[in-house]
């Protein structure tokens, strides 16, 4: 069951992923739809509410989306879910009877100003002439109210050709669209329907005879595809279809309140807004810890690392530490890259006691050093990478994981806002220092550490020209800014080392409970926070096991073999579509010349 409504929402999610990255226009998903389950239970057949996760996929990127559900059943789980926002407006035409699954769906529009719910509760026997009527007469003026960004059985009389014409408008309408099945009772008629609604968008004609296949005696006796209409009666009369449009053209004047993108923009700025990509991360984390159980790649993967040289940036503690363990338990030579000497300097010794306790295999002294790196200052960072190259060493592993979250607003000792600072900005000093080097070194790799936060950034990615400010006001989306630096900048490095055997990634380690939310109560609010908190010590992965994603990306052999680059990988090693902005090259290029100028600026400042 779980892995089935994995793969549903999934599919759901990653349709409207694929609208958010405008790759389709129309994306189809024929086994969506699940519309009843709720938050909380499963409902009507519905084990998962795909339609709720694909909507909130969509305000990633669309401020308004408008919900039509054409089932002969109320959409309630989905209306329930967003009744108290009028980011989403749910309209369902459905039939409503006593006694008919769900009960719900009679009133023909919630009377709160609040909500944008609209329902066409209608009768026994609806017929393809009446289903047009409907759409045409009330949900084509409710899309211009809104300004919009099946089944084909039970107790109606619908054949394909009521869905055709209420999909052609949708089609005029231009707008990017998720099409979702809903599911059916009698799967000759569903599949039917199916293909002859996806031929209408590929703007195909295909013929009526079925062609054979495995279940082609299923379709008998005539083994065509036009579905014959019902015998029913049609009790939705002239008179009731004009009583239920007058109550919409009358009542429909409350959704005149609706917020425009703009409005949206300032709401989503406030700290109450916060909590939900939060939620995200949360419960995003939660997964990737209970998968990391029997994760692909795991210590005893990392290969032989005797000869190789790496530095892990903020090394002294969480995933940095952890890291720095793996890699010299392995053979290699690890340069703790931190601020503080005195705390590296118990790291190491700490980090030696444990691979001889936990590496039992390892004989000698791990070889581990400090150098000294602020990532608050640009200056220092390039003065680090320079005591480094002195050292006339080589350097095949670059661990970029240092880094703050959700810090309260502050400057950089360069002026810069300090998260962007510390997390992108020192680092890419400190990398294109080292890169000649690197180069020099290869095969290498570059392990630039981001985030499933990236997604909570401002809207447009970066806003260059508020990067001394107190903007967003939101630490969070500071932070995901930051993160979304980290991928952008990635992606940027690897382009330019394409001809290179220097590998570069960014991966996400997942929900991972670390001394790095210490500033959530800034953000979240203290009851969010101490929510966060009590998920990270029942939920989150610790660190050895949250540093396996950034490990796989500095060690594991399929990197070369596979030649992966620029990757975004969640836990573990599963490569994954990071958002919308991530992947605009216009938009990392942009940074890295910003990045560079800036860079030049600092670092020659007296």
């Amino acid at each position: 069951i779980a892995q089935y409504a994995q793969l549903v929402a999934g599919s759901t999610i990653e349709s409207a992923a694929l609208l958010n990255d405008d790759a389709f226009d129309v994306v189809i998903h024929w086994d969506g739809g699940r519309h009843h389950a709720k938050k909380d239970m499963a409902a009507g057949f519905c084990i998962v509410n795909d339609v709720v996760l694909g909507i909130m996929e969509l305000h990633k990127m669309h401020d308004k989306v408008m919900y039509i559900d054409l089932d002969i059943h109320h959409g309630d789980g989905v209306e329930n879910a967003f009744q108290f926002t009028d980011r989403v407006f749910t309209v369902s035409l459905h039939h409503y009877a006593k006694g008919f699954y769900p009960g719900t769906g009679s009133g023909t529009i919630a009377s709160a100003r609040t909500k944008a719910v609209v329902n066409v509760p209608l009768k026994s026997g609806l017929s393809d002439s009446t289903l047009i009527r409907i759409f045409n007469e009330m949900v084509k003026p409710l899309f211009r109210t809104y300004s919009m960004a099946g089944d084909p059985l039970g107790k109606w009389n619908l054949t394909m050709k009521g869905y055709e014409e209420c999909l052609k408008t949708i089609l005029g309408w231009k707008k990017p669209l998720v099409i979702l099945g809903g599911g059916g009772y009698k799967t000759t008629s569903t599949a039917r329907c199916y293909a002859y609604l996806t031929s209408l968008v590929l703007g195909k004609q295909i013929p009526d005879e079925i062609p054979e296949h495995e279940f082609f005696e299923d379709y008998e006796p005539d083994f065509l595809l036009p579905v014959d209409p019902g015998r029913q009666v049609d009790e939705n009369t002239d008179a009731y279809v004009e009583e239920v449009r007058k109550l919409i053209d009358v009542q429909s004047q409350t959704l005149c309140g609706i917020p425009t993108p703009s409005l949206y923009q300032g709401f989503k700025q406030k700290k109450t807004a916060v909590a939900m990509p939060y939620t995200n991360v949360i419960f995003n984390g939660a997964y990737w810890k209970s998968f990391t159980q029997r994760p692909k790649y795991t210590h005893g993967d990392i290969p032989d690392l005797t000869g190789k040289v790496a530095i892990v940036t903020g090394a002294n503690s969480g995933l940095g530490y952890a890291t720095t363990v793996a890699l010299a338990a392995h053979g290699a030579h690890v340069f703790l890259a931190c601020r503080t000497m005195g705390k590296a300097l118990e790291a190491i010794e700490k980090a030696k006691a444990e691979i001889k306790n936990k590496y039992p295999q390892f004989k000698g002294e791990p070889n581990l050093d400090f150098l000294s790196l602020d990532l608050d200052d640009m200056k220092k960072c390039h003065h680090a990478a320079q005591e480094f190259l002195k050292k006339d060493l080589p350097l095949h592993i670059l661990v970029n994981n240092g880094g703050i979250m959700t810090s309260p607003f502050a400057l950089s000792a360069d002026g810069v806002e300090q998260q962007f600072a510390v997390n992108h900005m020192g680092h890419f000093v400190f990398t294109t220092t080292l890169l000649d080097k690197i180069k020099e070194s290869q095969p290498s790799r570059i392990v630039m550490l981001s985030s499933i936060g990236h997604e909570m950034t401002v809207k447009g990615g970066i806003d260059f020209d508020t990067l001394d400010e107190r903007h967003p006001s939101n630490p969070a989306t500071r932070y995901g800014r930051s993160k979304l630096a980290n991928l952008l900048c990635g992606k940027a490095l690897a382009r330019r080392l394409a001809n290179e055997r220097v590998y570069v990634n960014m991966p996400h380690p997942g929900f991972v409970y670390t001394d790095l939310a210490r500033n959530n109560k800034d953000s979240m609010g203290n009851i969010a926070a101490g929510v966060y908190d009590l998920a990270g010590k029942v939920c989150a992965a610790k660190p050895e096991v949250g540093c396996l994603n950034q490990l796989y990306c500095a060690t594991s052999p399929d990197i070369e073999e596979k030649d992966l680059r620029g990757r975004y990988f969640v836990p573990v090693g599963i490569e994954c579509r990071p958002s919308h902005f991530a992947l605009d090259e216009e938009l990392q290029e942009k940074l890295w010349e910003f990045s560079e100028k800036l860079m030049n600026e600092k670092i020659k400042e007296p």
